[in-house]
């Protein structure tokens, strides 16, 4: 799990952990038997995908000359040749722990007051609060 100590390195860091759950989203949304899962790796990918392009307006936007080289390394599995219900329990696993990052982060972000920005602050909220309840959706 990745922690932050700023709301650059919240930002930095929480695109490609984004971008990973998007990624894997569309392969779940291509793969699954399941309708309801189809409708969730749909929300997922939607909704990420405008909170990453939230994410990197604000770094141009605020931080256009920093550099990054951040290096993120994925916590999700490989699910080549996985389908139908063997795609979708391993895809809620794997997804329950991506989430518990998301939401930690966020709260590192809220609790040491690290936002300099109310937008990010609220996207922080956001993303603590939904993926939280996705966390309990998926475990049930």
């Amino acid at each position: 799990m990745e922690s932050v100590d700023s709301e650059y390195e919240f930002l930095v860091k929480m695109i490609p952990h984004h971008e990973e759950a998007v990624t894997n989203a569309q392969i779940l949304r291509d793969n699954t038997n399941r309708e309801e899962m189809r409708e969730f790796a749909e929300d997922i990918s939607e909704v990420q995908t405008r909170e990453i392009e939230e994410m990197e307006k604000y770094l141009a936007e605020w931080y256009p000359d920093r550099t990054n080289n951040y290096q993120y390394r994925p916590m999700m599995g490989n699910y080549e040749g996985l389908t139908g219900e063997k795609l979708d329990y391993v895809f809620l696993e794997d997804m329950i722990f991506h989430h518990m990052g998301a939401v930690m982060m966020s709260q590192q972000l809220i609790m040491q007051g690290l936002d300099e920005h109310q937008e990010v602050y609220q996207l922080a909220r956001s993303i603590s609060n939904s993926q939280h309840e996705e966390i309990f959706m998926m475990r049930n």
